[in-house]
């Protein structure tokens, strides 16, 4: 027996309710996952920065051992959670693309988990990495175990791209973009279908973000009292210049992961040997290590010098390019902002 017109729209009213108590559910574990993401790292890093123990002193200045120290810590933890999650390679937001663009190949839960887990523990070492992607790749991670484990049939690719509007929702406290992020980068395209249950996520993220969680914007710009006519030259010249800084850095990135790939060495040893060179670096310059969400409003407001500013500049490009090209995995985004704002 064909179903009647009433049972018809009850069916349908069901299927969406269903559809939007699960994105409410996804924004609000991803929001949750989010925030204490980049809390806990924050904490890390300020209890490394905190500790005065384990120094030396080189040419009559005390240098801390704590970055080597943090660093190597991370890489042991790091090859722990590798054995322990069967990891070979680490998955992010590519691998959640790809899940959202094909049925043979679901998205690896276990991978998933592991490689956020390794990210977090990798930012709290110190590395220098970012943590947008591996936010990014969770969202879509724990949508995927909602898909998995439900009863009832859902679309895949509307709730990994639900996943991911509100990782970017939690993220940067902006739920219009990760509405955006989610049609253009994982659906590729805009579906009637997937508008609500994905605004739905989104929404919820940001509103639990900023109900139970610091709202804040993560960038504090100050008012620039100059008409744009007369920065217009000088935006030109920086546009010129941060496109090659980008050039330098996103090269820096490919090709030492191209060198660790065809070197005889083992992850283990590349993975070492990044953590002692980054932790070394990181005891002259420690603003380079980390997220470095608290150094990039330093670096807006002004509070370094010209000289430091190369320095770091430079320091923050080797550093991302040993840590995500030798074995550590989180973002590329984040070190990527900082960049800029040291360019700038």
């Amino acid at each position: 027996m064909s179903e009647t017109p009433r049972e018809g729209t009850r069916s349908i009213l069901l299927d969406i309710g269903v559809h939007i108590l699960l994105a409410v559910i996804m924004g609000i574990v991803v929001a949750i996952a989010a925030n204490y993401f980049v809390s806990f790292a924050e904490i890390a890093i300020q209890a490394r920065n905190d500790f005065t123990g384990f120094s030396i002193t080189i040419a009559g200045v005390d240098r801390s051992l704590v970055p080597i120290i943090g660093m190597l810590l991370a890489a042991c933890l790091v090859i722990l959670v590798r054995r322990i999650f069967g990891i070979t390679k680490w998955s992010g937001p590519a691998d959640s693309i790809f899940a959202a663009q094909q049925t043979k190949e679901r998205l690896d839960v276990r991978l998933g988990i592991g490689s956020t887990l390794a990210a977090l523990i990798n930012a709290s070492g110190g590395a220098s990495v970012g943590q947008y992607g591996p936010l990014v790749h969770f969202g879509a991670t724990v949508s995927e175990i909602i898909v998995r484990f439900s009863r009832i049939e859902l679309d895949r690719d509307i709730f990994i791209a639900c996943g991911v509007a509100a990782a970017i929702s939690a993220g940067f406290n902006a739920p219009i973009a990760g509405i955006l992020f989610a049609h253009e980068a994982i659906l590729r395209r805009f579906s009637v279908g997937a508008i609500a249950p994905i605004s739905v996520a989104a929404i919820v993220a940001s509103a639990f973000n900023q109900r139970f969680f610091s709202a804040d914007l993560s960038y504090a710009v100050p008012p620039v009292s100059n008409q744009l006519i007369e920065l217009l030259p000088l935006l030109i010249l920086s546009a010129i210049v941060c496109s090659i800084v980008a050039v330098i850095y996103m090269y820096a990135i490919r090709k030492t992961q191209s060198l660790g790939g065809n070197s005889k060495y083992t992850f283990n040893q590349l993975l070492f040997f990044s953590a002692v060179v980054c932790g070394t670096i990181g005891a002259f310059i420690p603003e380079a290590l980390g997220l470095g969400l608290n150094e990039i409003n330093q670096i807006i407001n002004q509070e370094f010098s010209l000289a430091f500013l190369f320095a770091l500049l430079a320091a923050k490009i080797l550093l991302t390019a040993l840590c995500l090209g030798l074995g550590f995995y989180g973002g590329v985004f984040g070190p990527a902002l900082f960049v800029g704002a040291a360019t700038g």
